[in-house]
């Protein structure tokens, strides 16, 4: 009976020794892993090699460890070892869209547009807003002869980013920091050329007082594309850089295309400065009259007249 408790006691002690030693070992092995990352992002990608190396030894079934082992192989130009390292990755995790991406950038850069296509596609299926994945992809299709997708997926791209910009450029506006807000939607512009940028560009300009910019902004836009709310927006900077012949004559034709009561007081003004006094007279006219406004303006007029009628009595 002694020698079975004796027995008992060393397997107990054996087993605890053990799993201490399986603990210490898979925690050196997360300390060479974190190791290895950092030398990584130093660009050390030999010791990060090793150090990766050493990790995957207790990590065997972690992709992220394999994922570190292809990149490494694929700077230090080991390709083939680069390609298995990759493919083990991907078996170990195959929904994981970082090491999916990754894989198909090795075989884009290897050349083989087949199979880099399918995997940057199932890539964007997990992450459809990345434009720098769509912009890989590009890549991929017209390495296999597929243009026209290729121009439609840099298209993709470019507005994706563009939408990204204005989406900072917003946030700029409601803190009041229109010098950053106008930075933001100029890179906008510069990739997916749009009328609301535009128009919202031209808008920033004016109120940061840059009539000058704001104005020949829309004039180089108007040239290729029409707009009455840019036209309104030229009309406004014309007036305040004192161009009021300018002004005027795109007064007229705005007034003629959609008469209203502001336009009818922008006009009424530039046509006092420009000398016309009877035009101006006409139109500031407009103002206090009901026929510068839509029915439905008029119909509130009526209804606000009305009732201050029937206060009064």
């Amino acid at each position: 009976m002694a020698s079975i408790a004796v027995i008992s006691a060393c397997l107990a002690l054996g087993t605890w020794v053990w799993k201490g030693w399986e603990a210490e070992s898979q925690w050196e092995s997360v300390r060479h892993y974190a190791r290895g990352k950092s030398l990584y992002e130093e660009k050390q990608y030999g010791q990060a090699l090793l150090l990766f190396q050493k990790a995957s030894r207790r990590m065997e079934n972690d992709p992220e460890v394999h994922l570190y082992l292809a990149l490494c192989h694929d700077h230090l130009d080991q390709p083939i070892l680069a390609e298995k390292a990759f493919e083990k990755a991907y078996r170990k995790g195959p929904d994981l869209p970082r090491v999916i991406y990754r894989k198909g950038l090795f075989h884009l850069k290897m050349k083989k547009y087949d199979r880099a296509s399918a995997l940057l596609s199932d890539y964007l299926r997990h992450r459809p807003e990345d434009y720098e994945g769509r912009r890989e992809r590009a890549l991929a299709y017209e390495g296999m002869g597929a243009f026209e997708k290729a121009k439609e997926e840099r298209n993709r791209a470019d507005f994706l980013q563009a939408r990204e910009y204005e989406s900072k450029a917003n946030r700029h506006e409601e803190e009041r920091e229109y010098h950053q807000a106008l930075e933001q939607i100029s890179q906008a512009i510069e990739l997916y050329p749009c009328e609301v940028y535009h128009l919202r560009k031209g808008k920033w300009l004016f109120q940061l007082g840059y009539y000058e910019e704001c104005y020949r902004h829309f004039v180089s836009v108007l040239q290729d594309q029409k707009s009455v709310e840019m036209e309104e927006w030229l009309l406004k900077a014309a007036e305040k850089m004192q161009q009021y012949e300018v002004a005027y004559q795109q007064g007229i034709s705005l007034h003629e295309r959609k008469p209203r009561g502001e336009f009818s007081l922008v006009l009424g003004r530039v046509a006092f400065h420009c000398g016309r006094y009877e035009k101006a007279v006409e139109y500031l006219g407009e103002v206090i009259s009901d026929t510068a406004f839509p029915p439905s303006e008029k119909a509130d007029r009526k209804s606000t007249r009305l009732n201050s009628s029937h206060v009064s009595q």
